[in-house]
């Protein structure tokens, strides 16, 4: 009698069971379990498995659950010594090893894109999990960077799990050719398989699944995002901007053209007397200074965030930051751009430099052993301390002699995929200066 096996076709571990089983030439009894309809939830499928998860594998009444262990456990009952799950304790040891990473890592982190999107408890993908997902993207490429599959020469049941999980991401992460050119490699190798033309089934509907709730969701977010009052040169204003992104937060942007003192405007002045950007406008709830409005942003749509942590004694250590980018680092920036902006200075004051030269060491034993300002997690100090030395560097360079934990952690902000604005910005920022200053 053929074993049953639980699944759906969208499900990675599931389609990961079932190509495990032609491998292996083992004949399944397919038993479909609508997720979308939760079925996973009747009173009859909770008592095989009160995790209420596909796939499961019913063996004459022994019950298994996990598609990690369901492979092994079918290699091993079936077609012991099949290359697919190796006998060789290192070998073994090298596929477990990865069907961990595709367990704990990879395929976690879709699932946390996933549940969110199709219980309807979120209308975007958040940026710290794409984050995450690019991270083991580029752990998954150095795995592969010797080997034509994930844990060797010979194809294994851990690249049926890696390679059906990063089938469903695809949909909406996809594998840059360019920049992670050994999977690339690796996907052709997996697509030569004979089980290709269902994974990629599989993957047309995520694909088409997510497009169409990531449109009608962030259709209603358009509708309903808060407004930012910014442009792209203030430090201050992209932070906000950046902050937004990484949380997952769609905002409507409204571009005050400072040059043109559309801060003065009556109109602007009655919501920011300070005529000051950025201004956030909140279903007309009015936040200015960005310090202000990402801690605003953390503390209503995603409370709990890292990124402004609730624990007191890390909180106090961000928010000092906070006050030494506003009162000290954006501070001195904002003396020296002022004058040559909107007063026709040619010159900036040595005192000035002095004084933001200083600020720079202050910041350098900041990040004295710790990866970020405010310790290990990055946080919305982060955000606002990086775009302020983005357009400082364009009069005062950061030397990477002279303060190598600067020099560490910008490499590690370039990493994030607000980089690409940041870069814009501070190439306008440094022909602006250039234009005035010579």
């Amino acid at each position: 009698m053929a074993p049953k096996l639980y699944w759906i076709l969208a499900s990675p571990p599931a389609r990961a069971v079932v190509f495990c089983a032609k491998q292996l030439g083992i004949e399944l009894d397919l038993i479909e379990v609508d997720i979308l309809k939760n079925e996973q939830y009747k009173p009859e499928f909770l008592k095989i498995n009160p995790l209420h998860t596909v796939p499961v594998l019913d063996d004459d009444g022994f019950i298994i659950t996990d598609s990690h262990a369901i492979m092994p456990y079918l290699v091993s009952k079936y077609r012991k010594g099949n290359s697919l799950y190796p006998e060789d304790i290192k070998k073994r040891a090298m596929v477990d090893q990865r069907l961990h990473f595709d367990s704990g890592t990879l395929f976690a982190n879709h699932i946390r894109v996933c549940m969110p999107l199709l219980n309807k408890r979120t209308k975007a993908i958040p940026e710290d999990i794409l984050t995450a997902l690019t991270e083991a993207y580029c752990v998954l490429e150095g795995f592969l960077l010797d080997s034509k599959y994930v844990a060797g020469e010979d194809l294994t049941i851990a690249d049926l799990s890696i390679w059906t999980t990063i089938t469903n991401c695809s949909g909406y992460h996809p594998v840059e050719k360019n920049k992670y050119p050994k999977i690339a490699a690796w996907l052709k190798r997996m697509e030569a398989t004979p089980c290709n033309d269902l994974n990629k089934a599989a993957g047309d509907y995520i694909r088409d699944l997510f497009q169409s709730l990531l449109s009608l969701s962030n259709s209603h977010q358009r509708e309903m995002a808060p407004k930012l009052y910014w442009i792209l040169a203030s430090p201050p204003a992209r932070a906000v901007v950046f902050c937004a992104k990484q949380l997952g937060i769609e905002l409507d942007l409204i571009e005050v053209d400072i040059l043109k003192k559309e801060q003065y405007k009556p109109e602007f002045l009655k919501l920011n007397p300070l005529h000051t950007i950025p201004l956030l406008d909140d279903d007309g709830f009015i936040v200015t200074d960005s310090h202000s409005i990402m801690s605003y942003l953390v503390s209503k749509y995603r409370k709990g965030s890292s990124f402004y942590p609730e624990d007191i004694k890390k909180r106090a250590i961000v928010d000092q930051r906070l006050y030494f980018d506003s009162g000290t680092l954006f501070a001195n920036h904002i003396r020296v751009c002022t004058p040559i902006i909107f007063k026709g200075a040619k010159t900036i004051p040595q005192d000035l430099l002095t004084a933001q030269t200083e600020a720079y060491g202050a910041l350098e034993q900041f990040l004295q052993g710790s990866k970020y300002v405010a310790g290990d997690d990055m946080t919305i100090a982060d955000f606002s301390i990086w775009t302020t030395i983005t357009n400082s560097s364009d009069y005062l360079p950061v030397e990477e002699i002279k303060y190598p934990n600067i020099t560490s952690w910008l490499k590690r902000m370039e990493a994030t995929p607000n980089n690409d604005l940041n870069e814009a910005a501070a190439e306008y920022i440094r022909n602006l200066f250039q234009s005035l200053l010579y």
